[in-house]
């Protein structure tokens, strides 16, 4: 069940090359962390979508360098644990434009943003 996992580093698993197939198997996985609070995926075809599912998600830190998260991913991310975000980390991820800027500064705690 994995409850009290805090932090979760998952970054270049180079055999999650199918961006449905690595959020399909691990949506259910993170839904059960209750205590999730450091994600990393950087370079990993993992989406936000994989934490679409999460019924308490309060993220103070994700890296995501390289993914492909999304405008939708990270308005929802806004809309779950934006008061919580301090720590963000996009460097190289080809859908962040300025729309997905603007959401960004939507997050109240952000203390830095890569």
């Amino acid at each position: 069940k994995c409850p009290n996992i805090v932090k979760l580093r998952l970054n270049h698993l180079q055999n999650l090359t199918f961006k449905q197939k690595a959020n399909r198997y691990l949506m259910p996985a993170i839904k059960r962390m209750e205590n999730l609070r450091v994600l990393e995926i950087d370079g990993t075809r993992i989406s936000g979508r994989a934490l679409s599912t999460h019924p308490n998600l309060k993220i103070v830190s994700l890296s995501a360098c390289g993914t492909p998260i999304s405008v939708h991913a990270l308005s929802m991310l806004a809309e779950m644990c934006g008061d919580h975000i301090k720590d963000l980390s996009l460097e190289s991820c080809r859908y962040i434009n300025l729309e997905a800027l603007h959401i960004i500064g939507s997050f109240t705690n952000l203390r830095r943003l890569n």
